[in-house]
């Protein structure tokens, strides 16, 4: 079957996956479970990558389910800003958004006269913050000792979708951000299995706690 067939398979998954935390920031009333510095490297991430998609005319499920996936992020991001209070006290994380907007369109100008360039650019950007895009998570998860909150379907969608996106990168021969960016998500996943697993007996008795006191 032809890549440009198979890719849409892997970028679905990653578009889907937002709306499982959402409904279960929206059931919760709470952002919780989420690190919001983790949403904010993720945008970051998949903003950066979007503008490599188009400016390198990567296949067109990159260019349809890309700024979908985006837009998912970002919903979970409005959540974390309206249910948690103390997002409102993050003035690094504004500043950072803020500089995320410029760093976007300096890049929509540089590519003006030099598309490649900026195109690889993005990617690189999208690879060095994606790296560190679930380390604040995976630490949240860790500090609490608990994933109460945090969507396993959030995870596992974007997890797979890691699986099949590499797969398909190293056999059809992807520049290298796209292998190093798939390559990511899928180690990531396998750490979020292992603390689902971990704090299973502990979240099953905070969420069986919560239920009681409502």
């Amino acid at each position: 079957m032809d890549y440009t067939v198979l890719m849409w398979v892997p970028i679905s998954l990653y578009t889907v996956a937002s709306w499982p935390q959402i409904l279960t920031n929206y059931r919760r009333g709470d952002a919780v479970g989420l690190s919001a510095w983790m949403l904010f490297l993720r945008i970051f991430a998949v903003s950066t990558y979007t503008v490599y998609v188009y400016l390198l005319n990567l296949p067109l499920a990159h260019k349809v389910l890309y700024p979908a996936c985006l837009s998912g992020i970002i919903v979970l991001a409005l959540q974390g800003y309206f249910y948690d209070k103390i997002w409102h006290e993050q003035r690094w994380l504004r500043f950072c958004y803020l500089k995320l907007v410029s760093t976007l369109v300096a890049l929509l100008i540089f590519s003006q006269w030099y598309p490649l360039q900026a195109g690889m650019l993005g990617g690189w950007l999208a690879v060095i913050t994606g790296v560190m895009s679930d380390m604040p998570q995976i630490y949240r998860n860790w500090k609490r000792k608990s994933t109460v909150g945090f969507n396993i379907l959030f995870s596992s969608a974007i997890g797979w979708g890691g699986i099949c996106d590499l797969s398909l990168s190293l056999y059809y021969g992807l520049p290298m951000p796209t292998i190093l960016a798939t390559l990511r998500v899928t180690t990531c996943y396998l750490i979020y299995l292992a603390q689902f697993f971990i704090y299973r007996n502990r979240s099953s008795a905070t969420a069986s706690g919560n239920s009681g006191a409502k």
